[in-house]
């Protein structure tokens, strides 16, 4: 495993408090990239997202990314 995805799950450890700001600062990588890597692995760490948050981004989002969303739950994701 990389020093790269160590820090990434030592980030997702220490907590949903500011979990985007301290994924944004690791270096060598672009900020987006590193907080959508870092959302993804807290997802599966927590085991979901938590329903304040969820309800926000879905406010958000236009219609077609909630659509594609839906489908890849549908499709992929265990409950």
């Amino acid at each position: 495993m990389s020093d790269l995805s160590l820090k990434m799950i030592e980030i997702v450890a220490k907590g949903l408090d500011n979990l985007k700001d301290r994924a944004m600062f690791v270096g060598g990588a672009d900020a987006d990239t590193m907080g959508a890597i870092t959302g993804r692995i807290a997802e599966a760490y927590y085991g979901g997202v938590p329903e304040h948050i969820r309800k926000e981004v879905l406010k958000r989002l236009p219609n077609e990314f909630i659509d594609v969303m839906q489908r890849f739950y549908q499709k992929f994701m265990v409950e």
